[in-house]
């Protein structure tokens, strides 16, 4: 993804009062919108298809197909991954858009959310509900779902209203009045910036009781329109009605029966209305009967009752008086006898089964009766047969016998689908980029686009234009513009105060939508939190304070931490103003709150620490004669007498500024010498304090069972220590010390060689670092510390002959923690 402006500090002008505004645009130029027709591609018919833009994916309309049988009926449901399905969006209740949905939502892996309009709920359990009990008596087709899956099913259905937008996921649906039946709506979707307007059936034309098609607000990227006429053109309303009250009349009037096949719902509306009204005009037909035999007519009456408010200004003038009143309207009983003459609507309207079918075959034979085919016929039924003039003589009945037809058969077309005056004005006004044609015949198709291919404004915006085949997808590629907006008054107002600055903020994108917002603003307009998440880190350092702020300084800025803490006071800084760096005792502790850049400073400070730990001492460690016994000398020996005691180990720690002054007691080493006081908190992390005790210039350290001595040669900064031998049973139980178990204690790693504590040396002797002059020590740079090596007591001595007592693991351990005290100082690498 390309960027034009960093997301993270952005810079612009704030418009006054405020409180959202655009701050940078991504521009994404490999975006990809896939259109697949599942079903009325290059058809009309189980209209279903399925739109892929971003991750997401909408099922538009979900029907079956009139002319088809078995699972033919249904839409290619193979053809996709229904459980990827995000939403399902029913444009109107007929049954070549909505029949199917109960099939969707209770037989398949279909798991999103479906809307539709309040109007078109309601209906459509009223129409699902009669389908559901025709195909109970029809044995060419077994029934897609029970009565109690369809109840399941619409109660999963959600409604939205006209202009009411909502978002799904990031899925901004609006649905636009589709004139065509009562309750039908276009849906405006606009995913990530891009805008989709699928019509489902529309009609441009104003009726008895809707509104015609209204335009949608903003041009579409993408127009998915009906061509169910193609290039025909609808004669004018004022014509279609008067044609249609005059072959009722004639019809009836010669004594015969007049059958229009209509749905239960929807255009028959229309046309109880256009009866009403002319029967009311002529006195002399209220003896001739209408009947409307849908079971379900009555019900359907009181739905549209309730729903006067959407239909036009006509009907809502007359909502007092009650424009449904219908007095001239009957409904036929189950066993009622059909007297001629008489006007009689039928479902279903395709004449492929139910009441119509069994009507028209028993009047089809008589020439006074006639049929008035008033909806739209589908391809593959019986009513697109009959409207094709003198196309069928006879018919087989659904009991097999053959019946001829001589009856009248008229096509006078009340299904409000827009013809190409409408579909090109509609399309005029919208300027779509691209079009895709869908539920329509082939040729009436075919027509189309090549009519409006041709059409000099769509050449000239480059409009592009498709009529996929079913399961053939249809790729549009996208170069997008995201805009990032910053929302919030406390975001908003810093920038205005000071124009073009900077500021941070938190990006924030959810459902294809980037926002910055304040810290302050983040839960107002989000349901995210914010956490602080603080780190610590602890390294050991052996060096003074001052020493940690030289080292520190160098590189960062540092300020003295302002604290209440008397611990923290005077031993603590804060380092770039976020990480706090605190020395106690030999230990250093980082602590900071976690972010990319203070952890760097994190990382940073604990090399530069780590650096300036070793480069503090080099080590030098040898060792001599075995232990001895504890009646062979006195604690009270000068520093003259215990260079010569045998038995003694000398441990080096040659540090790289020896001109420290000589110390005459143990309380001064320990406070000149950080190595000192490293030794003795290991000693007394290993044996605990109160096996240690404190004498003149020396420690004396013991587990209960055996003594030894640690002093330091100040004069060289050496630390020597002596096994002093064991205590007899008496003197230990005096003692009372706690004896320490050490018998877990790992042995160090021995060597024959007993030269190898030399044997890294730079020229110095480890066991004689009093040869070094601390002025010329002073004067000089050092060089740089060997790392240290332990060599411990062999069973074999440096001439391989004598065998020697081996070391107990009182002694060993006490090696082990002087050897770990000289590797803290000096690390081996």
């Amino acid at each position: 993804m390309k960027r034009k402006a960093e997301p993270a500090a952005a810079a612009a002008t704030a418009a006054p009062g405020t409180e959202e505004e655009d701050l940078s645009i991504w521009e994404d130029s490999n975006n990809n919108l896939k259109f697949t027709p599942l079903g009325s591609g290059r058809e009309v018919g189980r209209s279903c298809h399925v739109l892929e833009f971003k991750g997401k994916r909408i099922l538009l309309d979900c029907g079956i197909h009139p002319g088809k049988e078995g699972d033919e009926l249904l839409p290619f449901f193979d053809r996709t991954d229904l459980s990827k399905i995000d939403i399902c969006l029913i444009t109107h209740f007929h049954l070549d858009h909505a029949a199917s949905l109960p099939y969707l939502t209770e037989r398949t892996s279909f798991k999103g959310q479906v809307f539709m309009t309040s109007c078109t709920k309601a209906i459509l359990r009223l129409v699902l509900k009669d389908y559901v009990r025709i195909l109970a008596h029809d044995p060419n087709n077994p029934p897609l779902y029970t009565q109690e899956q369809l109840t399941r099913c619409l109660e999963r259905c959600q409604t939205v209203g006209l202009h009411q937008s909502i978002e799904i996921e990031g899925i901004k649906i609006t649905p636009y009045l589709a004139g065509h039946v009562l309750g039908a709506a276009m849906f405006m979707l606009e995913i990530a910036g891009v805008r989709i307007l699928y019509t489902g059936d529309y009609s441009r034309e104003d009726d008895r009781h809707l509104p015609g098609a209204e335009i949608p607000s903003g041009r579409p990227d993408v127009l998915i329109v009906e061509a169910t006429f193609g290039v025909l053109v609808h004669e004018s309303r004022e014509e279609r009605e008067k044609r249609f009250t005059d072959t009722v009349e004639m019809i009836v009037r010669r004594g015969g029966n007049c059958l229009i096949p209509m749905g239960a719902l929807g255009a028959v509306q229309e046309l109880l209305l256009i009866l009403e009204d002319h029967w009311n005009k002529n006195p002399d037909l209220r003896g001739i009967n209408i009947y409307h035999t849908s079971r379900i007519a009555n019900e359907a009456l009181k739905v549209y009752k309730a729903f006067i408010n959407v239909m036009n200004a006509e009907m809502r003038s007359r909502q007092l008086s009650d424009p449904w009143n219908l007095q001239n309207i009957g409904s036929l009983g189950e066993n009622e006898v059909i007297q001629a003459p008489a006007v009689v609507l039928a479902s279903p309207g395709y004449l492929q089964s139910g009441t119509s079918r069994r009507l028209f075959e028993l009047w089809c034979s008589d020439r006074r009766n006639g049929v008035i085919l008033a909806g739209y016929s589908v391809e593959g039924t019986l009513a697109k047969e009959l409207s094709k003039a003198g196309s069928i003589k006879e018919i087989e009945s659904l009991n097999g016998t053959m019946l001829t037809v001589d009856c009248d058969i008229k096509t006078i077309t009340f299904a409000a689908h827009s013809d190409y005056p409408g579909t090109k004005s509609f399309v005029d006004q919208l300027r779509p980029k691209n079009i895709i044609l869908v539920h329509g015949e082939q040729e009436q198709m075919r027509k189309l686009n090549a009519d409006l291919s041709r059409d000099p404004t769509l050449r000239e915006l480059g409009t592009n234009i498709y009529r996929p085949h079913n399961g053939e997808p249809v790729n549009l590629k996208f170069q997008e513009q995201r805009i990032v907006k910053a929302y919030g008054g406390e975001l908003v107002q810093r920038r205005m105060r000071t124009p073009g600055t900077r500021v941070a903020a938190y990006l924030v994108r959810q459902d294809l939508t980037d926002r910055f917002i304040s810290t302050e603003d983040l839960r107002m307009y989000t349901q995210l939190k914010t956490a602080r998440v603080q780190q610590r880190l602890h390294i050991p350092f052996h060096r003074t304070f001052a020493d940690l702020r030289e080292a520190v300084g160098r590189v960062f800025q540092c300020e003295d931490v302002d604290t209440d803490d008397v611990k923290r006071a005077g031993s603590s800084i804060l380092v770039n103003g976020h990480v706090e760096v605190f020395l106690q005792k030999s230990l250093v502790r980082l602590t900071w709150d976690a972010s990319p850049s203070n952890d760097m400073v994190a990382d940073a400070l604990m090399a530069i620490l780590l650096q300036a730990e070793s480069g503090m001492a080099a080590v030098r460690i040898g060792t001599c004669c075995s232990a001895h016994g504890h009646e062979a000398h006195s604690h009270e020996l000068d520093q003259e007498a215990k260079d010569e005691v045998p038995g003694s180990t000398e441990v080096g720690l040659s540090t790289v500024d020896p001109s420290r002054a000589r110390a005459t007691s143990i309380a001064d080493v320990l406070k000149n010498s950080e190595t000192a006081l490293l030794l003795l908190n290991l000693l007394e992390e290993r044996f605990g304090t109160e096996s240690i005790r404190r004498e003149a210039d020396h420690l004396i350290i013991t587990d209960g069972r055996q003594e030894a001595r640690v002093d330091l040669d100040t004069k060289g900064h050496v630390f020597k220590f002596a096994m002093l031998g064991s205590l007899p049973p008496a003197a230990a139980d005096d003692a009372n010390i706690k004896a320490h178990d050490v018998s877990s204690v790992p042995h160090a790693e021995r060597t024959t060689n007993m030269d190898a504590a030399t044997s890294h040396d730079t020229g110095g002797d480890a066991s004689k670092p009093e040869d070094v002059d601390p002025a010329t020590a002073t004067a000089t740079a050092p060089a740089p510390a060997p790392a240290p090596v332990l060599a411990l007591p062999s069973q074999v001595d440096a001439a391989g002959q004598t065998e020697k007592e081996p070391a107990s693991d009182f002694e060993i351990a006490l090696r082990e923690t002087i050897a770990l005290a000289a590797q803290t100082v000096h690390p081996v690498l």
